[in-house]
């Protein structure tokens, strides 16, 4: 078979791609990359963990490689922090307008800020055929910065931001008023919905509850209502009646406080006897008690599951290690919000 010589050649033009992190972040992306299509695959990585000389060196020759993008059949990824990016963004000036296929932007968030900052000039000044900004932290309230981060990844898709505020911003705030008339309401919610058709053409949303509902059963909530003990009424009547004579508002927060303490425990509030009966000690609170029969109940149907107890008070999660935990031979994992108790023959958290 015989086929055609054909004098031209053909130019194949290969994009690379750069993701844009926080600098906690880099060593993470880089592993996520190794996992998934294995350390020695293609596209290469080119990691910038560190700044200085080495970094630079790295940068100049990820940017090379752009230059020169014939003699690199295969695209290469460079994963690099805000701060390195923005303090050798010059080195990236150079680079042919059609390298780079996708910039890629984590903990967007970042970006929201509507008076702009050297970052996010920087992010700009890089071209690129698609931009990907990923954030786990939603914009409220603030329709400005959610348009900051939209008119990043998709410029002008929603206009100037004087447009953006007149016909999309004001309305729906003004909508949002507890004194908003009916034509006002009505507006904001007309406007709202328009601004979502057009951003779900570009944006993705995961909910919580639409992530979890495959991994955990639904959960439900119970209020309950504990009795306080007789001391607990005793200290609670004596604050509260002080308060009252004294008619003083300058330590209204103090009063709350002790208050909070008292209906916990009232070792909270009381200097602690230290040779002071467990079981009575235990009985003086009112929440204790229900805690303790919850977390019988809980060791007699479920034996192997774990119990997060969360608390203002760190002093409060000393108390039922001391009053409920230990006496119950029940081991715990203490962390910043709470402690973890775990089954005796449950594995480690940790």
């Amino acid at each position: 078979m015989n086929f055609p010589n054909h004098s031209h050649t053909i130019r194949v033009t290969v994009q690379q791609f750069v993701v844009v992190c926080p600098s906690s972040l880099v060593s993470n992306w880089g592993k996520e990359f190794d996992k998934w299509i294995g350390r020695a695959s293609q596209p290469k990585r080119v990691v910038i963990k560190k700044g200085g000389e080495a970094g630079l060196q790295l940068i100049r020759a990820y940017c090379s490689t752009m230059k020169q993008q014939l003699s690199n059949p295969i695209g290469q990824v460079l994963i690099i922090s805000y701060d390195l990016f923005r303090m050798n963004v010059e080195q990236f000036q150079e680079i042919n307008k059609d390298s780079i296929g996708l910039l890629l932007v984590d903990e967007g968030h970042r970006l929201k800020n509507t008076s702009g900052s050297l970052t996010l000039t920087a992010l700009k000044s890089l071209k690129s055929d698609a931009r990907l900004c990923i954030t786990a932290t939603p914009i409220q309230n603030n329709l400005s910065e959610f348009y900051n981060l939209a008119n990043f990844v998709c410029p002008g898709v929603l206009g100037d931001l004087a447009t953006f505020r007149r016909d999309y911003e004001r309305p729906i705030a003004a909508a949002n008023n507890k004194t908003a008339s009916r034509d006002q309401r009505n507006f904001g919610k007309s406007q709202s919905q328009a601004l979502d058709a057009t951003t779900q053409r570009f944006m993705l949303r995961r909910l919580q509850k639409d992530i979890l509902k495959t991994m955990l059963p639904p959960r439900i909530e119970a209020l309950l209502f504990c009795r306080p003990s007789e001391r607990q009424c005793e200290l609670y009547r004596s604050i509260t009646q002080n308060t009252n004579a004294n008619g003083s508002q300058t330590d209204a927060l103090n009063t709350l406080t002790s208050l909070r303490k008292i209906c916990s425990h009232p070792f909270l509030y009381e200097k602690e006897d230290e040779e002071a009966d467990v079981s009575v000690a235990a009985s003086q609170s009112g929440k204790l008690i229900v805690l303790d029969a919850l977390l019988k109940a809980i060791r007699c149907t479920a034996p192997d599951d774990k119990v997060i107890i969360v608390s203002n008070f760190t002093s409060a999660l000393s108390l039922i290690e001391a009053l409920i935990l230990e006496p119950r031979h029940l081991s715990s994992l203490v962390s910043q919000t709470g402690w973890f108790d775990r089954a005796p023959a449950a594995p480690s958290l940790s």
